[in-house]
């Protein structure tokens, strides 16, 4: 008998669903993520030698969890800007802005549009939306995301319609 049959293989992993065990993955895969960008924007924050970086972690966290984003792409993009050869953590924000110009550089004039450059402006403007949105609480910069609202609006469009039908499913 061969121990990793098909159906041995179906019927641990329904085991494993049924039991949650999924489930405890995804919620670790989750803090982590929050974990991850909340130390790298109060890198950022305290780098930059300003105040209140708690409290602008926090608002960051809370408007990035907003945006319709999977969580694995969350880090994978946290560690890919963290592992720049041009990082520091004091010009985080600013290393972002210039990878998004870049991009947006790429498709202009680019005949082709790949699906990694839109994906990659994608997530650009995911970290700089937050930003934005909670850059007055230090006297941080903004940066002109603007010609990128559709983006912005659709992920949290997404992600109201995600939770709107988890809520739905938990009411069950």
């Amino acid at each position: 008998m061969k121990l990793l049959s098909y159906k041995s293989i179906i019927f641990t992993t329904t085991i494993i669903l049924l039991t949650g065990c999924g489930n405890n993955y995804a919620s670790s895969l989750r803090k982590k993520a929050k974990i991850e960008i909340n130390d790298t924007v109060t890198k950022y924050c305290e780098a930059n030698h300003y105040s209140f970086c708690e409290i602008y972690a926090r608002c960051y966290n809370n408007v990035f969890s907003y945006l319709y984003l999977a969580t694995t792409d969350k880090l994978k993009f946290i560690s890919e800007i963290t592992n720049d050869p041009q990082y520091s953590p004091n010009k985080t924000m600013d290393i972002v802005y210039s990878k998004l110009k870049d991009s947006e550089s790429k498709l202009k004039n680019s005949k082709e549009k790949s699906e990694e450059d839109l994906i990659s402006r994608y997530y650009y403007n995911s970290i700089l939306y937050p930003h934005n949105k909670c850059s007055s609480i230090i006297g941080a910069k903004q940066y002109d995301i603007s010609r990128h609202n559709n983006i912005i609006q659709k992920s949290l469009d997404s992600m109201r319609s995600w939770m709107m039908v988890e809520k739905n499913y938990n009411n069950l």
